[in-house]
């Protein structure tokens, strides 16, 4: 029993053949929203799907732990203003 599903290897001239074969204006006549597909009709201009909704009502930061994420931030910035890679492994 072969399996059917196995990928094949495709050359860039086959690729190139069936590109330039392709029809360059196709017909768009049938295409419908996505939104129509899936019923998501919202008040944003992009689906639930691709871009979830802002979080809204969380706890604003007060106090020392304000103070703390300001202070990371700005030690970050320090850190790339020297030139200093802050994103690969240890600062030496």
């Amino acid at each position: 029993m072969g399996d059917t599903n196995r990928p094949t290897d495709i050359s860039d001239t086959d690729l190139e053949r069936e590109a330039l074969a392709a029809d360059p204006n196709p017909s768009l006549e049938h295409a419908r929203p996505i939104t129509e597909l899936i019923g998501d009709f919202g008040d944003s201009t992009l689906p639930a799907w691709y871009m979830p909704a802002v979080m809204r009502g969380g706890p604003r930061l007060r106090g020392w732990r304000r103070s703390t994420i300001f202070a990371f931030i700005a030690a970050l910035l320090v850190i790339e203003a020297f030139g200093l890679c802050s994103t690969y492994g240890q600062i030496l």
